[in-house]
């Protein structure tokens, strides 16, 4: 297997971010899209389980992980859209499948939406719903805009009470004790240094709302089949809202449920989600075999 801690990082330009980018495997290309406050390292058990069969390509988002950058007021959806397809075409990327969750699978549906011809399958974990804004997204956002904002919120991460509850990252594992091993350690220790967590805050700073506004309207532009793969117990985006999204897509689309998971299902349920994503994969993109 695969250990994703030993791949080698490399850069690559996107114009307004030097991307950090990691790769593996052989077989036909799979682009992974993390979501918010987590970078690339999010995918490593599917990485794991999946580069066997397919060349997997994972890139920290701008102010996210290692990947450089120096323009705040670009930490948005539709600007990591733009660094995304701007590697990919830098690396001469150009068939393949995103796999995404949370915010990035925003960014995913923008990138399939404007580069159709080069997006053959998407594979969505729990994400962003139309017509739906978590109420914890919202007390994120007032956080965001208060002074000293920034530094509350770095206080409240040393709180184990706050990291297992569900503003924290209580609705992201069935097993709270989750947040507090090798996660911590990858995600939440490192939002205490202040690069790292003016990255984060940044997102929600420069959110453009309208962003989830249109998703409705984005998922009627796709012209790839979706799988959704979805955590049962996930109180940031409900099952029911990811049912609602199945006739959306006109490409078709279906829906693989993980009892008990929540929202961070793809790393707490890794080799549940890999089996589901590898299924679809192989009937959409193909597999090394047949590659």
């Amino acid at each position: 297997m695969t250990r994703y801690d030993d791949l080698d990082v490399n850069f690559v330009d996107a114009g307004h971010a030097r991307l950090a980018y990691r790769h593996t495997g052989q077989g036909p290309d799979v682009v992974f899209v993390h979501g918010w406050p987590l970078d690339g390292r999010t995918w490593a058990p599917l990485v794991e389980r999946l580069a066997d069969d397919y060349t997997c390509h994972v890139f920290d988002l701008p102010g996210a992980g290692e990947t450089e950058y120096d323009r705040p007021h670009d930490v948005k959806l539709r600007r990591h859209a733009d660094a995304l397809i701007a590697a990919l075409d830098a690396l001469q990327i150009q068939d393949y499948a995103l796999v995404a969750h949370d915010s990035g699978a925003v960014v995913a549906r923008m990138i399939a939406a404007r580069r159709p011809e080069h997006v053959r399958a998407m594979v969505f974990g729990n994400t962003e719903i139309p017509g739906h804004v978590p109420w914890m997204l919202g007390v994120y956002f007032m956080l965001a805009h208060v002074p000293g904002g920034r530094s509350l919120m770095a206080l409240c991460l040393k709180s184990k009470t706050f990291r297992r509850s569900v503003l924290g990252f209580g609705g992201c594992f069935t097993d709270p004790s989750y947040a507090e091993g090798p996660f911590f350690n990858r995600v939440v220790e490192p939002l205490a240094d202040p690069q790292r967590s003016r990255g984060a805050f940044e997102l929600i700073q420069h959110f453009d709302k309208d962003d989830l506004k249109n998703l409705r309207k984005l998922h009627r532009e796709l012209k790839a089949p979706v799988r959704m793969v979805w955590g049962a117990d996930d109180p940031w985006f409900p099952l029911a809202g990811a049912r609602g999204m199945l006739d959306q897509f006109p490409e078709g689309s279906d829906l693989e449920v993980i009892e008990g998971g929540k929202l961070f299902v793809h790393e707490e349920h890794a080799a549940t989600f890999a089996r589901h994503t590898k299924a679809f994969l192989a009937r959409h993109l193909g597999a090394r075999a047949a590659a």
